[in-house]
């Protein structure tokens, strides 16, 4: 039976679009609203810099009007209308696979282009998908050293070896709670974003309801309206010790989010990929390597990143969770983010 062999299929630019176009439609995120496919990134994307600029136009002062006279001696002194920008940063990444490690599903009669760029666009997906959590992670340090916590609300118990109480765990009142961190523009939060403990916990209370969608087909969770996002990538981080001194306790985050607080733009670099033979290894039986390169530019809108600590060019994952990296520069209320902090 003849072996199959990406190597000898391989064609860049098909490949290239194949993951282009199934990296993004497939992500979940991307089709609830809640991140948005920004042309602006794109096309900043095929420029150079690895910092992308997002002027902005300030909000005017809601301050009192002047008043209308016949006096022609009255002259009013006009306002300014001020801006300013945020910055996002250009993530440049790559991967290498020996093919073998991707043609393991390969059979005869199979496409190579379909299984390997399958493979392949589930990698890149998940990486945006580590991104957006690390990002957000960041985004909330931030927010807790320098805003004084207006998008947090933290109910969790943090005292030493003491067990958390109800009041401490997820619950209609805290989701509330923390929605009000919005004021008067809370009903801009459509999605809650929470860890299977927590969603479990919220199923035992009996307060999730399932709606179907426009077409009919799948079930979605919701609770007090909005649409129920389980994820297991969600931050829950283990915070001391119950009072038996044994069983760890943990602290659960729950992210609460508008649509479009997060902006994307998804780009291949100038050699998206490329196969290279190694003849001589293997003692001299060769191997196949496949190299993928990505340009990712993710931002929630009205968040400036700083790039205050960044060792290279672009972040790693443990960069974007630093707070001194990022700094509000929106008004609070327009921004769509909460979070809620649980013991489960």
């Amino acid at each position: 039976m003849s072996e199959v062999r990406i190597i000898d299929v391989y064609t860049p630019l098909i490949f290239n679009q194949y993951i282009d176009q199934n990296l993004l439609n497939k992500w979940k995120l991307l089709e609830s609203g809640l991140i948005v496919t920004d042309n602006g990134f794109n096309k900043m994307l095929s420029a150079k810099g690895r910092e992308i600029e997002m002027p902005y136009w300030k909000a005017i002062d809601p301050t009192e009007p002047n008043i209308s006279t016949d006096d022609p001696a009255d002259i009013v002194t006009p306002e300014k209308i001020t801006s300013d920008l945020t910055k996002a940063i250009r993530h440049s990444n790559n991967k290498s696979w020996g093919v073998m490690d991707l043609a393991s599903d390969l059979t005869l009669g199979s496409d190579p282009i379909m299984v390997v760029g399958n493979k392949v666009s589930d990698y890149w997906r998940a990486v945006m998908e580590q991104k957006l959590l690390r990002t957000t992670k960041g985004i909330v340090a931030d927010n807790i050293a320098n805003n004084a916590s207006d998008m947090v609300v933290d109910i969790a118990e943090h005292a030493a070896n003491t067990d958390p109480l109800d009041a401490n765990l997820i619950s209609a009142v805290a989701v509330i709670d923390a929605c009000l961190t919005m004021g008067d523009r809370q009903t801009e939060i459509t999605h809650m974003g929470v860890h299977s403990m927590v969603y479990g916990r919220l199923q035992k209370q009996d307060l999730i309801a399932f709606i179907r969608d426009s077409e009919g087909r799948k079930i979605i969770p919701t609770y007090q309206n909005k649409i129920l996002l389980v994820d297991d990538s969600i931050p829950v981080v283990q915070d001391g010790f119950m009072s038996d001194t044994i069983t760890p306790r943990y602290v659960f985050d729950t992210y609460l989010y508008g649509e479009r607080v997060f902006g994307v733009g998804n780009g291949g670099s100038k050699v998206p990929s490329e196969m290279e033979r190694l003849p001589s290894v293997g003692g001299g039986g060769g191997e196949d390597i496949l190299h993928s390169r990505r340009e990712i530019v993710l931002s929630m809108f009205g968040v400036n990143w700083t790039g205050a600590v960044m060792v290279k060019s672009s972040p790693s994952y443990a960069e974007l969770e630093n707070a001194t990296n990022w700094t509000r520069k929106w008004d609070r209320k327009r921004i769509p983010f909460a979070v809620l902090k649980s013991n489960g």
